[in-house]
C-alpha cells in the first residue's frame, strides 16, 4: 500500500495514472476528498508550522529536492502570510487572476474533479472516491465498503470508537469572509465533483 496526495494533485496526474497502470494494471486506487476550503486551511497550517520551526525556505528546498532545480518566476511568500491565512489566500487569489505561480500554493489541490476524471479513465471500476467527512462520521460503514472494494475478508469495524490518529489543533478558525470567498472560488469545481461522484460541498 502507498498513500500520497501528490498522485492526484500534480499537474501531470493523467500521466501518473498511466504510469501506475503500466506498473500494475491490477492496482486499486482510492481517492479521499474533503471540503476543499478546509483542505486549503489545513495545508496552510502545516506550512505555517514549518516556517515557525525555522525553515523559512522549506518550499524552495522541497522543489529542489523533487525536481533538481530552483523554481523560477515564482511569487515568494512573505513571513506575514504564514501567520495570516486571509492574507495568504488573498495574495494567492491575486496570483491566480494574474496567471502567476506562487510559492506554496494551497488552492489548486482542491480541484478534485480533474484527477478523478483521469484516474477513472485509466482504472475504471478499480477506482473509488470516498468523502472524508463520511469516513469520519461513519467510520465502520465506510471501511466496510472499502473492504468490499478491495476484495478483502469482511471485518467488524465497530470496535473503532472514533479515535483519530491525527487531528489538527488550529489556533483560530477561518474568517467567515475568506471562507465565503473560497466557497465561491471552488463553486464550479465542486459542481463538477458532484456530477462525477455525487459528493457535494
Amino acid at each position: 500500500m502507498e498513500s500520497s496526495p501528490a498522485y492526484s494533485s500534480a499537474k501531470d496526474c493523467a500521466e501518473i495514472a498511466k504510469r501506475i497502470f503500466r506498473y500494475n494494471k491490477n492496482v486499486k486506487i482510492i481517492s479521499l476528498v474533503r471540503n476543499p476550503v478546509d483542505r486549503a486551511y489545513s495545508a496552510w497550517n502545516m506550512y505555517k508550522k514549518r516556517v515557525e520551526s525555522g525553515d523559512a525556505d522549506w518550499w524552495v528546498n522541497y522543489v529542489v529536492n523533487k525536481t533538481g532545480s530552483v523554481p523560477e518566476l515564482v511569487v515568494r511568500r512573505s513571513r506575514e502570510e504564514y501567520s495570516d491565512f486571509t492574507l495568504y489566500i488573498e495574495n494567492e487569489l491575486k496570483a491566480v487572476n494574474l496567471g502567476a505561480r506562487i510559492e506554496a500554493s494551497v488552492l489548486p489541490q482542491g480541484y478534485y474533479h480533474y484527477a478523478i476524471e483521469q484516474y477513472r479513465a485509466v482504472f475504471g471500476e478499480q477506482y473509488q472516491v470516498i468523502k472524508n467527512e463520511d469516513l469520519m462520521n461513519n467510520t465502520p460503514g465506510e471501511l466496510s465498503k472499502l473492504t468490499q472494494f478491495l476484495d478483502l475478508l469482511q471485518h467488524d469495524w465497530s470496535m473503532l470508537k472514533g479515535e483519530r490518529v491525527f487531528e489538527g489543533q488550529y489556533e483560530n478558525k477561518i474568517e467567515s469572509s475568506i471562507r465565503m470567498k473560497l466557497e465561491e472560488f471552488y463553486k464550479a469545481a465542486n459542481e463538477k465533483l458532484h456530477d462525477l461522484t455525487g459528493i457535494s460541498y
